[in-house]
């Protein structure tokens, strides 16, 4: 016996449940993924993590996605320096530190808030807090940008895989190698 199925979706869980159920009988068979397409789209900023506040009141809205860590320091600088109206003491220096994966800020005119509600700085790894202008100010830990660390297939009639000591289900697995949107 030889069957083929296909599932298509946009929802990051894609489940099937045959009915009446696919009767196997006796004997061994074999379960073989052909082919999967997928595409890095996994968003990282969402409106639980997409709001950078900075001085008493101000704040710049990230848009939902799937980000580089550069794309979210462009995006930030460039709607920095539009409500700087040409005054560069009003600006923020935001560097990112490929060798120690960690994030730096500096800003003579704004507090910056990471305290706040929804902050960005959960993906910078920056604790909960306010950071006083006129300082620089270095995350503690290496920047979080990533959200999806694997991917996995599972099908329950497949067994003979294990995650951590424990029997599973897992048909395929793999890490996104590609950058966001690809």
């Amino acid at each position: 016996m030889s069957l083929t199925f296909s599932l298509n979706g946009t929802e990051s869980t894609l489940s099937v449940n045959f009915l009446p159920p696919i009767e196997l009988g006796e004997g061994e068979f074999e379960c073989a993924l052909i082919y999967l397409k997928t595409f890095n789209s996994i968003p990282n900023v969402d409106e639980s993590n997409n709001l950078f506040h900075y001085g008493a009141d101000n704040v710049i809205t990230i848009p939902e996605g799937s980000y580089e860590l550069d794309d979210i320091i462009q995006y930030l600088e460039r709607e920095l320096l539009r409500e700087a109206k040409d005054d560069p003491f009003k600006l923020i220096d935001i560097e990112a530190n490929t060798n120690t994966m960690k994030c730096s800020f500096h800003s003579p005119y704004y507090d910056i808030h990471f305290e706040r509600e929804n902050s960005i700085g959960r993906i910078f790894r920056f604790p909960q807090k306010l950071f006083p202008k006129n300082q620089l100010h270095e995350s503690d830990q290496a920047i979080n940008i990533l959200i999806t660390n694997s991917i996995r297939v599972e099908c329950n009639i497949i067994q003979g895989s294990f995650i951590n000591n424990e029997s599973s289900h897992v048909l395929y697995e793999f890490s996104p190698s590609v950058p966001p949107g690809y």
